[in-house]
């Protein structure tokens, strides 16, 4: 998760991220102070009445012809603090995460899904889920995978397509539950693999993220070894 993004910030104080995307969000807070100011600048500027954008696309007028929030942000050393805060996250957020590591959205990757006509080999119908699953409408491409689940509780292409619904929905315990399941024989084993290390690193679980990423570059053959060792040198 991209903790440095004003949406998400906005998604853990309305408390609308998954259970385990929040407790990863406070494990950040925990770890990070500046992040932790961060969201306590949002969370005040929100309560201020501050709108953003203005903000953002006027900060440079702003501080060069007079001072930032001058009617309403200057009243006490830790507003200018929280402010200067938000400041830093929305402009050099990138920098911050360029000096801290790898960013994980330079590596992890959404899978585009099944095409469409792969419904008319009648073995089994992906077409429904695959149509809601290309569209971004996860809840209902959750519950047309589970009816087909309950028929064909083995299928890798539905467990692996289950698991990638659920890495969309920030649910990244129940993904790798799931990725786990895709046997070795599996076409979609190795897809699994990576993706169930982009969930570890989603999590801050940095033990499994290592141990999965030095699996993977075991393998000069594995479809993601590249990667992998990319990651293995920057962490």
């Amino acid at each position: 998760m991209d903790y440095y993004n004003i949406d998400n910030i906005d998604k853990f104080l309305k408390q609308q991220l998954s259970t385990e995307a929040m407790t990863s969000f406070q494990k950040a807070m925990d770890k990070d102070s500046l992040l932790k100011d961060a969201v306590d600048g949002y969370r005040f500027m929100k309560e201020d009445g501050v709108d953003l954008d203005d903000m953002l696309q006027n900060s440079k007028r702003k501080m060069k012809h007079k001072p930032l929030g001058k009617t309403r942000m200057l009243h006490s050393w830790k507003s200018i603090a929280i402010v200067a805060s938000i400041v830093i996250l929305l402009g050099v957020a990138g920098l911050i995460q360029l000096t801290s590591g790898p960013n994980i959205n330079d590596y992890d990757f959404k899978d585009a899904g099944l095409p469409v006509h792969l419904g008319a080999l009648k073995v089994v119908d992906y077409t429904v889920f695959t149509n809601f699953y290309k569209l971004g409408d996860y809840k209902n491409a959750l519950q047309e995978i589970d009816v087909l689940i309950q028929k064909q509780s083995n299928n890798d292409t539905l467990l692996y397509y289950k698991a990638c619904i659920h890495k969309e929905h920030n649910s990244y315990i129940k993904a790798i539950e799931y990725f786990k399941m895709i046997k070795p024989s599996s076409a979609y084993f190795e897809k699994a693999n990576y993706q169930e290390a982009m969930c570890y690193w989603y999590i801050d679980d940095k033990e499994n993220l290592l141990n999965t990423l030095n699996t993977i570059s075991k393998s000069s053959n594995h479809l993601f070894y590249h990667q992998s060792l990319l990651i293995l040198k920057k962490l």
